[in-house]
């Protein structure tokens, strides 16, 4: 009853069409901070390995693992409260278990999250980037470790299932992969398809080193050869260590490699394609959209476009891309347009 009363009293005071205004703007603003918050305190739960805790029905307890941890208790406790707030977490004293709707976020967004870790530099200093007192490209780092690896878990959910398969069944055994990151998509490949060899490369050595860490975790080490480095200045010398590799693969790595004009790109597939002779590129881009389409259905995409338009990754339509394999010198350009996210997988030759 006195909810109401004080309700009565709020319309008579401001006015109903004021309230339902404060109404709407709460939701659309929760909608907004609310994201932001929960963001930002997933990754750095993320990033201290605590979600790595919970197995099956297991709990952690937050003095505990703090004491383990070196961490402030009080500032965890607030974390995760806030999380059990969202029905992430269930609590019960200071023991906290992952409830069925955590568990599918982590499951099925870790790697969206690392991804967003990725631009945190970025977005931190995009005040004085707009003001032209730093840049992207020279004052502040992209963290690729996370990006590396964020990509690689996302991928497994649909890409990388694809590629997997169209490998399998052109029964290609001995791979390449450009921009591996931490491995992820050869450690799917040797799991899943029996017989296959695969080759890495990617130029943060944290990304490589801990991939080779997933190697012995699988027991893919006498598989799977991980090399740091750098594919553009030292294409050579890798062609001749992979030399046997029947396919190249490069997924979500070719527009970050060549993002300062499209002719780099051209050149390097030109000779690129001279070095591997006769030998399958697959290539896997996001496809940008244009206004129009985000309108319609902006979905986590205008995110994706601005922050890599933000360090100078300018993402390309399908024509984009037709022209320049063609431009490279392909004969034969096969795309598969997953429509459905705004990805393309281009098998050339």
């Amino acid at each position: 009853m006195k909810n109401k009363i004080e309700l009565i009293r709020a319309i008579r005071k401001v006015g109903l069409y004021n309230l339902l205004k404060v109404k709407k703007i709460k939701k659309i603003a929760g909608n907004i901070i609310g994201g932001f918050f929960l963001t930002r305190v997933i990754s750095t739960l993320l990033n201290i390995d605590f979600f790595a805790g919970f197995s099956g029905n297991s709990s952690i307890n937050t003095h505990l693992f703090c004491k383990e941890n070196n961490l402030d208790e009080k500032v965890l406790c607030a974390l995760c409260d806030y999380l059990s707030s969202l029905g992430i977490l269930k609590k019960n004293k200071s023991e906290y278990y992952l409830t069925a709707k955590g568990k599918f976020i982590l499951e099925m967004g870790s790697g969206l999250f690392n991804i967003v870790y990725s631009f945190e530099d970025i977005f931190h200093n995009l005040e004085p980037i707009l003001k032209k007192e730093r840049t992207a490209e020279r004052d502040i780092n992209k963290f690729l470790y996370f990006e590396a690896k964020g990509t690689g878990e996302a991928a497994k959910l649909l890409v990388f299932p694809i590629i997997i398969d169209i490998i399998e069944k052109k029964k290609f055994k001995r791979i390449f992969d450009i921009g591996c990151g931490s491995a992820a998509f050869l450690i799917e490949l040797c799991k899943n398809v029996s017989g296959t060899i695969g080759y890495g490369v990617d130029l943060s050595r944290k990304a490589v080193l801990h991939g080779r860490e997933e190697l012995i975790k699988y027991n893919l080490e006498n598989r799977i050869k991980l090399f740091e480095g750098n594919i553009i200045h030292d294409l050579d010398s890798f062609a001749e260590k992979i030399s046997d590799a029947e396919i190249i693969t490069a997924s979500f790595v070719l527009h970050e490699l060549f993002f300062e004009n499209k002719e780099q790109i051209i050149n390097f597939l030109v000779k690129f394609r001279r070095r591997f002779e006769n030998k399958c590129l697959l290539v896997c881009e996001n496809i940008e959209q244009s206004l129009d389409e985000l309108r319609k259905d902006p979905g986590l995409y205008s995110e994706v476009q601005l922050a890599h338009r933000l360090v100078g990754e300018q993402q390309m339509t399908r024509k984009d891309w037709h022209t320049i394999f063609i431009k490279s010198g392909f004969k034969k350009i096969k795309e598969r347009y997953l429509s459905f996210a705004r990805i393309s997988i281009f098998i050339l030759h």
